[in-house]
């Protein structure tokens, strides 16, 4: 399924710019939002899981990155520029040169820098925050999952067995760590490095890849369901959605399975809130909202078609 849907980022006509206005979201306004790929769009809603604002594209953004209470930056591996939008105006306030291709966004907290996985050129492309381009780093085939956590920097080389690890003062990759082919999905928690997996062919993955930050030898795997692609941690806890078995597993600082229960059609997005944790259903375009004490779906929200990442604003 994760190999049609990058095949289906790879067929759409471009068009440059937006030709309607769009909702403007106040910057005091809490929200869940999910980005539809089937669509060209946004679903905000509100924290009761009812419709606050629906922003439709003419162009095919498949990825984002919330970098603070008003702005979100959106790309799409086949478009040319990359978009900062404010959320409170509706519009893009700045946009980035980065060529097709861009398949992953971290924000470098530290430097003030947009680091873009470029999965056609393998490379990263870096770029301040007013979008002038700084440095361009080699790493392995295809960098697509990426996180920037204390000094460093971690990309996951989708089409690869590389986790390229790069120190982010220097711009130097400074260790490569053999991983499973297909991982995608990334989360620091507990002083270890989680990373999810798809699976490679007929070899679908089915388990968590678990590093240690000190000094990134494998401790561990972790079973998780079939392909685990997105990672949440949850008050020092966390929890898994495996889209190839529509599962969310519940596991403790220990990597102790705690709870796992089906939820959605093929779910690729999870995300948490005050007191939910929220699933996007790639197949049933529905946001599930569940407590993570009782493990029961408590709401069901309609979003557009095919929502593919989510992004959360408390």
């Amino acid at each position: 399924m994760y190999s049609r849907i990058l095949c289906l980022l790879t067929l759409f006509i471009l068009v440059g710019c937006e030709s309607h206005q769009l909702v403007k979201i106040d910057k005091d306004v809490a929200f869940v939002a999910t980005l539809n790929i089937q669509e060209q769009s946004i679903t905000f809603l509100d924290q009761q899981g009812e419709l606050l604002a629906e922003w439709s594209f003419d162009t095919l953004y498949t990825g984002g990155l919330l970098l603070n209470d008003d702005e979100l930056l959106l790309y799409g591996h086949q478009l040319d520029e990359a978009a900062l939008f404010s959320l409170s105006k509706g519009e893009v306030i700045h946009s980035y040169p980065t060529g097709i291709g861009t398949a992953g966004v971290a924000y470098v907290e530290q430097t003030n820098e947009l680091w873009f996985s470029k999965s056609k050129e393998n490379k990263l492309s870096i770029y301040d925050k007013d979008g002038k381009w700084k440095n361009d780093i080699s790493v392995g085939l295809y960098p697509q999952s990426i996180l920037a956590y204390d000094e460093r920097v971690y990309v996951v080389n989708y089409k690869d067995t590389k986790l390229s690890v790069i120190d982010i003062q220097s711009k130097q990759v400074k260790e490569t760590v053999v991983i499973p082919k297909s991982s995608t999905g990334l989360l620091v928690f507990n002083e270890k490095l989680y990373i999810g997996g798809h699976g490679y062919g007929l070899d679908t993955q089915n388990f968590l890849t678990v590093l240690s930050l000190t000094d990134l030898s494998q401790s561990k795997t972790v079973n998780a369901g079939t392909m685990p692609v997105q990672i949440a941690e949850v008050q020092d806890e966390y929890f898994v959605v495996s889209h190839g078995s529509n599962e969310l597993h519940h596991y403790n600082k220990e990597d102790e399975l705690l709870y796992s229960m089906e939820v959605g059609a093929n779910p690729f997005a999870i995300n948490k809130t005050k007191e939910m944790i929220v699933v996007a259903g790639y197949d049933s375009s529905k946001v599930y909202w569940i407590d993570p004490e009782s493990m029961t779906v408590e709401k069901e929200s309609n979003v557009g078609e095919g929502p593919f990442e989510m992004f959360v604003r408390e």
